[in-house]
């Protein structure tokens, strides 16, 4: 990757990045195209390899770009908050920042973080080792509260991610993100699996 992509003006810099997310967040890596990142960002091809040298060179550029962008915001926000249902606040308003700029970039970190991607280099399996690190620590430093009985705090986190994840994908659909009424939805459904498991 060619470092002074970072000398562009910042939304051209959003614009390339947005784009390519987008794609191989709904494409997946063999099936996105440059042609159609290039287009939706609406720079030429040479301006794309200019800067990330090839697709997969662009592909690991958002990995570790996406994972530092990601972590920085959650460090930010959710700081040593350590009561299981705040911190899921504080991570959803964390994301609710992240949605602003980067609608596509959990999308894409769900679909390549997890998959082991063949297309994947030495760093950015190395952000994605550092990534699943950080989100453990969190884990382990967390309170959590007495349950009803019966009820598996794994099982409740399940819900709260799945509820995300899924009103989060719905919107992507949907052609817009309201990130702010997105994060007031998702925080309902939080409180409301706190008041029922509680």
């Amino acid at each position: 990757m060619n470092v002074k992509f970072f000398d562009l003006s910042s939304e051209k810099q959003d614009r390339m990045i947005n784009a390519a997310l987008m794609h191989f967040s709904i494409n997946g890596y063999k099936h996105a195209s440059t042609d159609d990142i290039v287009k939706s960002a609406s720079i030429s091809k040479g301006l794309l390899f200019h800067y990330f040298g090839s697709k997969n060179g662009l592909f690991n550029f958002l990995i570790g770009y996406s994972i530092r962008y990601i972590c920085n915001e959650y460090e930010r926000t959710i700081l040593k908050e350590t009561d299981y249902f705040e911190f899921k606040l504080k991570q959803e308003s964390a994301k609710n920042d992240i949605l602003r700029n980067y609608p596509y970039m959990f999308s894409f970190v769900d679909r390549f973080v997890e998959s082991n991607e063949d297309e994947m280099d030495e760093a950015s399996k190395e952000s994605v080792a550092n990534y699943f690190k950080v989100m453990e620590n969190y884990w382990n430093r967390l309170e959590f509260p007495e349950l009803k009985k019966d009820a598996d705090i794994r099982v409740v986190n399940d819900l709260i991610d799945y509820a995300s994840a899924g009103l989060t994908e719905k919107a992507l659909r949907n052609g817009t993100v309201k990130a702010d009424k997105l994060n007031k939805q998702i925080c309902e459904y939080i409180n409301y699996i706190r008041e029922m498991t509680l």
